[in-house]
């Protein structure tokens, strides 16, 4: 996630498959996503902002079955 005043990186997410979900597994495939994120200590207060756009855009966009992502509130 960048800065839209100074292009600076202040928070970023990673989409993963679960830790016990290696390639060979058998629900591997695009079915199930680790999520996590994270957003500087000095932008804290768009930690939930960023979390519900991407929980939104991973529902309507991604084919997982699962989401792992810890909720903000």
């Amino acid at each position: 996630m960048l800065s839209t005043l100074t292009g600076e990186v202040i928070g970023c997410v990673y989409i993963y498959p679960p830790r016990d979900q290696g390639s060979d597994h058998p629900e591997a495939g695009g079915q199930h996503a680790a999520v996590r994120s994270w957003v500087r200590a000095d932008h804290a207060a768009l930690d939930p902002v960023l979390y519900h756009a991407v929980r939104a855009w991973l529902d309507l966009d991604w084919p997982f079955r699962s989401i792992e992502y810890a909720a903000r509130h």
